[in-house]
């Protein structure tokens, strides 16, 4: 995942697309969880706008820098 001939900068982003891409996965759970006795579930749900666009930004982000993480993110969008 992490190859040393790229910038420092660039592990970081895909560090955080990583991130947004498991937190936006675990909020498309919610639905399947009971939340009544697993509320703790159902707070990341709150975040999911904010994670939606974070998703769409770094998609965007992705398509400029013609990187393969593009379809990662763009997959993760359909599954959700």
């Amino acid at each position: 995942m992490f190859d040393y001939r790229r910038p420092f900068y660039g592990k970081i982003l895909v560090l955080l697309n990583v991130l947004v891409l498991v937190d936006y996965l675990s909020v498309c759970v919610v639905p399947f969880v009971n939340t009544g006795t697993e509320w703790y579930f159902a707070l990341p749900g709150l975040a999911f706008p904010l994670l939606l666009l974070a998703l769409v930004w770094f998609v965007i982000l992705w398509a400029a820098l013609k990187s393969k993480w593009v379809w990662v993110s763009v997959i993760v969008i359909l599954m959700g």
